[in-house]
C-alpha cells in the first residue's frame, strides 16, 4: 500500500480536526440512483485507510524522536513519546469510528433506496447483497431484472 505524504496547513473544521483529507461529495438526493452509484455515494468510506496512514505516519514521528532524543532515559518512557502515540491513536480511533457510522449509514442508505427504486422488500435487498459476488452497478442492475421478473412495476429504473 502506498502512503501518502502526510498533509500540512490544511485548514480543517474545529468538529473534525482527525480527518486531513478531503470527504467525499455526495449527489443530492433528488439523484437518480445510478448516478450516485456511479458517483461513488454508497463506495466503502476512504477512513479505514486514513487509519493506516496514521500509523505508518505515527511510526515516522516516533523513529524521529527518538534519533533527536537529547535526554538520558529511554526515549520510549518520555512523556513526548507518550503524547505522540495518543494523539495518533486518538485520531486512528476516530476515523475508525466515522468509517463504521459512514459505513452503516450507506448501507442503509443503499437498500432504501433500491427498495424505493425497485419495490423489492429490504430483507430481500439485505439477503441477496450477502450472496453477489460483483460491484454495485451489477447489483443495481441484478435488482433490476429480479424486479422485473418478479412483475413489480418499479418507479424509476
Amino acid at each position: 500500500m502506498r502512503i501518502p505524504k502526510k498533509p500540512k496547513n490544511r485548514s480543517r473544521l474545529p468538529f473534525y480536526w482527525w480527518r486531513r483529507f478531503p470527504v467525499h461529495k455526495s449527489l443530492k438526493p433528488s439523484a437518480p440512483l445510478l448516478d450516485k452509484i456511479e458517483n461513488g455515494d454508497f463506495d466503502y468510506p476512504q477512513f479505514f485507510k486514513e487509519a493506516k496512514y496514521e500509523m505508518h505516519w505515527m511510526k515516522e514521528e516516533l523513529e524521529e524522536f527518538e534519533k533527536n532524543y537529547k535526554g538520558f532515559d529511554d526515549p520510549k518512557r518520555d512523556n513526548l513519546y507518550i503524547d505522540i502515540q495518543m494523539k495518533y491513536y486518538k485520531r486512528r480511533n476516530k476515523l475508525f469510528e466515522d468509517g463504521y457510522n459512514t459505513e452503516n449509514e450507506r448501507l442503509i442508505k443503499l437498500v432504501d433506496a433500491l427498495h424505493k427504486t425497485f419495490g423489492i422488500d429490504k430483507f430481500e435487498i439485505r439477503s441477496m447483497m450477502e450472496e453477489f459476488p460483483h460491484n454495485l452497478k451489477k447489483f443495481y442492475l441484478h435488482c433490476k431484472n429480479v424486479a422485473r421478473m418478479k412483475n413489480i412495476s418499479y418507479i424509476k429504473g
